[in-house]
């Protein structure tokens, strides 16, 4: 009971969160959409439900299918009558007994007008004697009724054995079911059934409940995901298939299995359908429909739909709701550990632009979060729009970036993305990503590199072709597209420069000061000559042998080849860096 208490105030502490931070709407204006999309989406011509389900008979087969399959708790006419004891006899509408719905409670009367005293799922019991002898008021009685919805009468028959015809005929003519109790039968005894079918039905409800909490704690625990968590919704409640949308469209989870475009349920029909609110109920054709918003620190993170042949009972509603807040749980587990994992790569971001910690050091991090080291890295740059909420973008690119593997992280008003073994879909599919959810951005790519020693020089190079303010949003730009003067020029204005040219250039610029040496010229000359030692060693006046030592000593000194392809772009932005630098000093 303790379990079902503490769900319960789960379940209505989301309810009360959501009721207080309803917003306008909420999927019709979603974070980041532009009002070009917003007025192209409200002209949208009006259609006729389901004509966007491709699969629909798909659903529905499966629907049907699983219904035939329910475990029903509820309290049913046909259940009651075949209770031996009681005597019941069947007189209309036997095929009709479940139309109506579940026995909600029992009522006695014999008033030619009962429906004051009722609210809609009594199975009345009567003897006739308000309206006996009187047709018109037998056939006014069965439609009252009827219309106030009952599930059925139950008539107590006199000393004769007889049901007025009238009686009969009316309630054939709206297949209200319609039974006899034998004379001898008290109707206390029929109350007494009933009132034991629902606290039977009760109890098995709170079975039921008690155990679909226990397998959403279990799916939650064992890290089951969100398929998991939909699939034992499915199983406690069959017939019905669930699906999990993100705010956007986007399928992150379904419990049916079934395959094909990710419209099986119309995300965009349902979205317009609940307008203002976060919950709703529909029908679209014969496919009924329950959907609710998954809230979470205080945004719309997902759309829960559960399509199914009819629309849901108040036991299968509760279950709705138990899946909604395992969801919500699961949802809140992940964003903690996303949470986490973004502070620790920010914090790997600002040693790295910072140059404060060990080269070893960011090697070990790296390791740890999973980015081989010695791998070959890309870097990616992302500028995004000044209304673009972060959090939303950060997901977005970990949902992308996390299958690569790489990094995501935040770095002075920019996202970088650091891919181990890259690929050059990455950053399109990030483009196209945020093309179709009407967001603006874009995208700044590095060279590829081996290791992490060379890593403030990608980061440099991707935050540089990102800030190309001529290119336009929704572009990829490679640092390879653009010229030495250009990267160097706004290179220079970069806070970094000034520790790229030291850990660059700092030891062969002070090794030339302590011993009067010409190793910087000596470099600046290979690389204007195309690092060809003839012409570089005729420009120095110097001997190719003395050139090939220098070259050398500048390898002992600073670690980098000048001879190799992968240090040249290190050492040429940092010879032109320093150029700027005495240029201005």
């Amino acid at each position: 009971m303790t379990v079902i208490t503490v769900f319960g105030l789960l379940a209505k502490d989301h309810e009360e969160s959501l009721a207080k931070t309803r917003r306008a709407s909420v999927f019709g204006r979603m974070p980041g959409k532009t009002e070009a999309t917003q007025r192209q989406s409200t002209r949208r011509a009006p259609r006729e439900f389901g004509q966007s389900l491709p699969v629909y008979n798909e659903i529905r087969q499966f629907a049907k299918h699983n219904e035939m399959k329910a475990v029903l708790l509820a309290l049913w006419l046909d259940t009651l009558m075949a209770e031996s004891s009681l005597g019941l006899t069947w007189i209309v509408a036997r095929d009709k007994s479940r139309v109506r719905g579940p026995i909600q409670w029992v009522h006695i009367s014999d008033l030619p007008d009962p429906t004051p005293w009722l609210a809609g799922g009594e199975l009345l019991l009567t003897t006739g004697l308000g309206v006996r002898g009187e047709e018109a008021l037998q056939e006014d009685f069965i439609r009252r009724v009827a219309e106030y919805g009952c599930v059925g009468v139950g008539y107590s028959l006199g000393e004769d054995g007889l049901v007025p015809p009238a009686l009969i005929s009316a309630a054939e003519n709206i297949d209200l079911p319609l039974f006899t109790i034998p004379h001898q039968v008290p109707l206390i005894a029929i109350t007494k059934a009933v009132s034991l079918g629902i606290l039977e039905e009760q109890h098995g409800v709170l079975n039921q409940a008690v155990k679909m909490h226990r397998g959403v704690l279990r799916v939650i625990l064992q890290n089951g995901g969100l398929d998991g968590l939909l699939q034992v919704a499915a199983n406690f409640t069959p017939g019905y298939d669930y699906r999990l949308y993100d705010c956007f469209g986007s399928l992150l989870a379904n419990s049916s299995g079934l395959e094909g475009p990710e419209t099986h349920i119309p995300f965009a029909e349902v979205t317009e359908l609940m307008g203002e609110s976060e919950r709703c109920r529909a029908r679209i054709r014969d496919v009924h429909i329950e959907a609710s918003a998954v809230r979470l620190a205080g945004d719309v993170q997902a759309l829960l739909v559960a399509a199914g042949a009819r629309p849901m009972r108040e036991t299968e509603l509760l279950y709705f709701e138990q899946a909604l807040t395992g969801i919500t749980l699961e949802l809140a587990r992940r964003l903690s550990f996303r949470e986490q994992r973004r502070v620790r790569v920010k914090e790997l971001l600002e040693d790295l632009w910072s140059q404060s910690v060990p080269a070893a050091t960011i090697s070990r991090r790296m390791q740890r979060l999973g980015i081989d080291p010695d791998a070959k890295v890309q870097v990616l740059c992302i500028r995004f729009a000044a209304d673009l909420p972060e959090p939303l973008l950060a997901s977005f690119l970990e949902d992308i970036v996390g299958a690569v593997p790489g990094l995501v992280g935040l770095h002075d008003g920019r996202f970088y993305c650091l891919l181990q073994d890259p690929q050059e879909a990455v950053a399109h599919e990030i483009v196209s990503g945020a093309k179709a959810r009407g967001w603006l951005l874009q995208v700044g790519q590095s060279t590829t590199r081996v290791g992490s020693t060379d890593m403030l020089v990608m980061l440099q190079e991707a935050r540089l072709v990102a800030g190309t303010a001529d290119q336009g949003y929704l572009s990829v730009q490679n640092v390879s597209d653009f010229g030495m003067a250009g990267l160097v020029a706004t290179l220079y204005e970069s806070p970094g420069a000034s520790t790229f040219i030291e850990r660059t250039l700092g030891q062969l610029i002070e090794h030339d000061e302590r011993e009067s040496a010409f190793l910087v010229d000596t470099l600046r000359k290979y690389l204007q000559n195309g690092s060809r030692p003839g012409p570089a060693a005729r420009e120095l006046y110097i001997h190719r042998h003395t050139l090939t030592y220098r070259l050398e000593r500048i390898h002992q000194i600073t670690g980098r080849d000048p001879r190799s392809g992968e240090d040249l772009l290190a050492f040429g932005l940092a010879l032109k860096l320093l150029e700027q630098r005495e240029d201005k000093g």
